[in-house]
């Protein structure tokens, strides 16, 4: 499975934390090939 993580706001504090939590655990699942992370070049 191929997972993507589409975010177009994106909060540098425990908004960036709590990302990196969803997608490493996401990434250790079974069956699951890669997770990708967009953020928008917006995000300050």
């Amino acid at each position: 499975m191929k997972i993507w993580i589409w975010s177009c706001m994106f909060s540098i504090g425990g908004g960036g934390r709590l990302l990196t939590n969803l997608a490493t655990a996401l990434a250790r699942q079974p069956g699951v090939h890669y997770v990708r992370v967009v953020l928008s070049a917006q995000t300050g």
